[in-house]
């Protein structure tokens, strides 16, 4: 009994300290969820305020580089305009300075800057609507990247709350799951992010190529006294008027182009957001329906918590209960072992006792059968010796009656006192072995009794 009590002890309090490392498991799991939450919204705010202002820096270049290019157009046009101006100065007369010719460089001037600002304007107005067209691109993008997240987040949410009802380690691996999910979402940005950087990289390497040669150019177009180069740039000038009537046109094709393939895009985007938007409806009624799910099996849990409780309320009550019923036990069978200890005790010194008074009666009934033997050996000699004087007493008689007649008379008394002496030896062996066997039988009855003592203070 007393080993049942302390194995169920054992597996009692094995259980508690099960329970109690599971409940710190979970406690522990939980604040590691909550914490990886909350990182993962700093993350996502730290990345929405790194996004805006990565555009706001894209546009500041944007809009920085514009303006150098227009500066650099506008003292290029003005370098031409100024070159052409003198070579046509020291042509013309200087008393007629109001000729045909002045009128003509004015008027080229004039349409030249005209041609240039309409260029500029148009550039700027492609370049506004290109980035205008790119951030709604974008922003669609995120918006769609925004709502496949979501709808993973709650997929991934939908599956941890069913799985929570069936296994208590999935807290662990709902914490694992949001790890990989933002370790890869982090990767995968700024991937993104080297790679916007690497291209803005090769952009600026371009354009400060591109404004070395410029650079080039100006110092090769500013340098007096080369008729060569006068001559270059004669050339240039008609290719650029041939360019600058071509321009319209082509810049008009290119927005055309541009319309075109910014209004497929707009229509695939278009009905990719519609889709985005139904599945986003969609995914709204399941996160809805998930919801739901989730605040009845949440109920469903306090329920079965509430039940553990109960339960484990119960046991512990079942468990002292018990604890007191086998400390009541335990008390009881040590009285009862201290009981049968004194009860063992008192029969041991009573067999010893019994030992003594047995071996003290053997030794009396030894030393009796002794004298009883030397008595007999003593009472056998004065026989013998009684005998030998009767056998003498007997020839004598013998001789006297065999000389006086009467040996018939002799043998008659013979017989008889032969049968006398027979009847005497066996009363007397007789009366020893009834007292030997008594002897036995108190000595039997004695080992029998402790047995019986013995064996009744053994079962209590």
């Amino acid at each position: 009994m007393q080993q049942l009590c302390e194995k169920h002890s054992a597996e009692l309090s094995a259980q508690i300290h099960t329970n109690t490392d599971l409940q710190n498991t979970l406690h522990a799991l939980t604040q590691e969820v909550t914490l990886l939450r909350r990182q993962a919204e700093e993350v996502t705010s730290e990345r929405d305020t790194l996004k805006e202002q990565l555009r706001l820096q894209k546009e500041k270049e944007s809009l920085c580089l514009s303006i150098e290019l227009l500066n650099v157009r506008v003292k290029s046009a003005n370098d031409i305009l100024d070159i052409q101006e003198r070579e046509l100065g020291e042509q013309c007369d200087p008393l007629h300075k109001d000729c045909r010719a002045c009128r003509l460089l004015g008027l080229w001037r004039q349409k030249v800057f005209m041609l240039l600002v309409q260029l500029r304007c148009r550039d700027s107005q492609l370049h506004t609507e290109k980035c205008h067209l790119h951030s709604t691109v974008s922003d669609l993008q995120q918006e769609v990247q925004k709502f496949q997240s979501q709808i993973s987040v709650l997929q991934h949410n939908l599956q941890d709350k069913i799985a929570q009802l069936e296994l208590h380690n999935i807290h662990t691996q709902f914490g694992l799951n949001t790890v990989v999910l933002c370790g890869v979402f982090l990767c995968v940005r700024a991937r993104r992010v080297g790679l916007c950087v690497e291209e803005w990289e090769g952009q600026m390497e371009a354009v400060q190529g591109h404004m070395r040669n410029l650079t080039h150019r100006l110092t090769f177009a500013t340098k007096p006294q080369c008729p060569s180069e006068v001559a270059l740039l004669s050339s240039e000038r008609d290719k650029l008027t041939l360019e600058l009537k071509r321009t319209p046109e082509l810049i008009h094709n290119a927005l055309r182009d541009l319309q075109q393939q910014l209004d497929r895009e707009v229509g695939l985007l278009t009905q990719s957001l519609s889709r985005s938007s139904e599945e986003l409806k969609v995914c709204e009624r399941r996160r809805s329906e998930a919801q739901r799910q989730c605040e009845e099996q949440e109920g469903t849990i306090a329920e079965l918590r509430a039940e553990a409780l109960n339960t484990q309320r119960v046991l512990q009550e079942r468990v002292s209960e018990m604890e007191r019923s086998c400390d009541k036990q335990l008390r009881e069978m040590e009285a009862q072992l201290n009981t049968a200890r004194r009860e063992h005790t008192k029969a041991v010194v009573a067999l010893r006792q019994v030992e003594r008074n047995a071996e003290r009666e053997r030794e009396q009934e030894r030393e009796a059968q002794r004298l009883h033997a030397e008595h007999t050996h003593r009472h056998t000699a004065q026989l013998h010796t009684q005998l030998k004087e009767k056998d003498k007493d007997r020839n004598i008689l013998l001789a006297v009656v065999q000389q006086q007649g009467l040996m018939n008379e002799y043998k008659r008394m013979r017989r008889a006192a032969v049968h006398t002496s027979r009847a005497m030896l066996e009363q007397q062996q007789h009366k020893q072995q009834q007292q030997h066997g008594s002897a036995e039988q108190q000595e039997g009855e004695k080992q029998r009794s402790h047995i019986l003592t013995h064996t009744h203070t053994r079962t209590h």
